[in-house]
């Protein structure tokens, strides 16, 4: 079975050399390969735009979360002080008079 596969490959590996080898070595081989060069390179642009793009989109996306989490943490903080000064209010004034001495 590894044998197999490794004919294949070999076999493979010939024919696209040799594919190769005949295009680059032929006028219109030539202008195939500057073709498929061209190509190659229109979508290495496209790739790095598109990159590009998702870079940005993952920045503005962070500092959006970025903000909401700092927005969150405030309103929290905000309502934890009032908590603890509701509290301190309430210990520093006592809830019922204290009965005269008679």
């Amino acid at each position: 079975m590894a044998n197999d596969n490794s004919l294949f490959t070999f076999l493979a590996g010939a024919v696209i050399g040799a594919a190769v080898a005949v295009l680059a070595n032929t006028e219109k081989g030539k202008e195939v390969a500057d073709s498929l060069n061209e190509k190659a390179y229109d979508l290495g642009d496209k790739a790095k735009a598109k990159v590009n793009d998702i870079a940005e989109q993952a920045k503005n996306k962070g500092g959006e979360l970025a903000d909401a989490a700092r927005d969150a943490i405030s309103k929290g903080l905000d309502s934890l002080e009032d908590k603890v000064n509701a509290r301190k209010d309430r210990s520093e004034t006592p809830d019922e008079e204290p009965a005269a001495e008679a």
